[in-house]
């Protein structure tokens, strides 16, 4: 048996008029037929176990395009047929018996809102009924009835933060090799829940919902749960929750667990959600924390939502609270670093950082800067110890009591060791800022229990009820009314 695996994933945000370009998947490194020789590049650990796992049952493995993106602005279209085409090319080279692609599910280009949904119907068009076409979905996706009906197989990851990259690659590789061999006969049923938001998998209320879907999974007739948690800051007609559950050959019983699935997601709608307040109120909290550094994340300007990294508002809101014990990591100014690297380290200098990117980033933060570290490349550890992830060089610097990690490359913060590679300690800080939204909670809840999410004018507004869209319905919570006749559990759709 033939098996090809791929991946072209990233995630859209629609709100950013900055495009994605080709430019952006080379700074990840752009792989063809070879990602799994390779440690450092991204996905290097999900295509390994592909390798190794088909060659020990005996199966021909073959590597197409991998190819990822930090999140961002749509795809320029020229781009995208361009790597759209490549996997085609593949699968029509190497006539596949299964493939195994990973896509994230919210790719949204000049001219294609659903992007997976296109990729998989070229590829069902070329490979015909016969080939099995399994994909793994990022939860935070964009799942259309396209999708639904061109794959055989949809498998999300459950965790967010997305530890489970692993542990989802390996189901969805045993699911489609026994679907190819006859041993299962996937049914799949998708839900639409009228319900926008974010649901860290933390929490009790989304924990007990993660639970719930493993435990759907014991019964053997279901082959697998996925709770689609969408993605807000997507303009598209499939933006929104979703409930997708594949039976073995059963499609009653699948839309009697996607419903029931769908039912409960409804019923925690406001218990699952997190708070967040405004970075005064945030820094005023953890000045009353001294034991341990308090973790604030700056949910607006994270990276990896398409934020452009580099708002300022955190800053100074630090700095008119004149804290002493503060750093943010990281702030994105190829400029600024490049600044202090011509300078060097032990340098005093005036310095401009911050707010390049319009009104979402805020106005940029100007003083006298000490120059204390610099890095050639700040590497950081990624979702199952990827090793890949870089913010290309760094500098940390120190306006008065503040010290700022500027980055080369725009990219969420995951780990500490973003702070330990810049030779810094977490623990000597009060206030640790981090740009990202939940994924950075997997790691630095080792250092701090105190986890404070602040919101701002940035660019991943978390306002849900006033999302300006033209495209996605407006008929969810919480922009109605939970008892709006408008909004039901009514939708569905199947594919076998």
């Amino acid at each position: 048996m033939k098996i090809l695996a791929v991946q072209f994933s990233t995630e859209t945000n629609t709100f950013i008029s900055k495009l994605t370009t080709r430019t952006d998947f080379d700074e990840r490194g752009i792989s063809a037929r070879d990602v799994s020789l390779h440690p450092f590049l991204p996905s290097h650990d999900l295509f390994l176990f592909f390798r190794q796992a088909a060659e020990a049952d005996g199966h021909q493995y073959h590597e197409g395009l991998v190819a990822s993106a930090e999140p961002g602005g749509p795809l320029a279209q020229e781009d995208y047929e361009e790597f759209r085409d490549t996997i085609i090319q593949d699968a029509e080279r190497v006539v596949p018996d299964v493939v195994l692609l990973l896509l994230h599910g919210a790719m949204v280009s000049q001219e294609v809102m659903d992007c997976e949904g296109d990729i998989l119907h070229r590829l069902r068009k070329v490979l015909g009924s016969q080939t099995v076409i399994a994909a793994m979905l990022d939860p935070h996706a964009h799942l259309s009835a396209q999708m639904v009906e061109a794959s055989n197989l949809l498998v999300s990851m459950k965790e967010y933060p997305h530890t489970d990259g692993l542990q989802t690659a390996q189901a969805l590789y045993a699911l489609a090799t026994s679907a190819a061999q006859g041993g299962v006969h996937p049914v799949m049923v998708m839900k639409d829940i009228p319900v926008l938001g974010i649901w860290p998998t933390q929490t009790p209320e989304v924990r007990s919902l993660v639970d719930h879907a493993k435990l759907i999974e014991q019964s053997p007739d279901i082959l697998s749960t996925s709770f689609i948690h969408g993605f807000p800051w997507g303009d598209t007609p499939d933006t929104g929750a979703k409930a997708l559950v594949i039976a073995d050959g059963d499609y009653e019983r699948a839309q009697t667990e996607a419903q029931r699935f769908a039912q409960r997601v409804w019923q925690t709608r406001e218990a699952s959600q997190p708070q967040f307040v405004a970075f005064g109120e945030a820094i005023s909290i953890a000045q009353t924390h001294r034991s341990r550094p308090t973790i604030i994340a700056d949910t607006a300007d994270n990276p990896g939502g398409g934020a452009p990294g580099d708002a300022t508002y955190a800053v100074h809101a630090l700095l008119e609270a004149d804290i002493d014990r503060a750093i943010v990591a990281t702030l994105y100014d190829p400029d600024a670093v490049a600044v202090c690297f011509n300078a060097g380290i032990g340098e005093q200098l005036p310095l401009s950082i911050g707010g390049n990117d319009g009104v979402s980033s805020g106005v940029p933060v100007v003083g006298d800067a000490a120059v204390l570290a610099l890095n050639q490349e700040l590497r950081q550890t990624g979702f199952d110890l990827e090793a890949g992830v870089t913010f290309g060089r760094a500098a940390l610097i120190k306006i008065k009591g503040v010290h700022i990690i500027l980055s080369e490359r725009r990219a969420q913060t995951l780990s500490p060791d973003v702070l330990t590679n810049m030779g810094v300690t977490p623990s000597d800080y009060q206030i640790i800022v981090v740009k990202s939204t939940n994924h950075f909670y997997e790691c630095f809840s080792a250092i701090s229990s105190n986890i404070i999410y602040a919101t701002s004018p940035g660019a991943l507004t978390c306002t849900f009820a006033e999302m300006p869209y033209r495209y996605a319905s407006t008929a969810y919570w919480p922009r109605l009314s939970a008892t709006d006749p408008t909004l039901g559990l009514t939708k569905t759709q199947k594919a076998s």
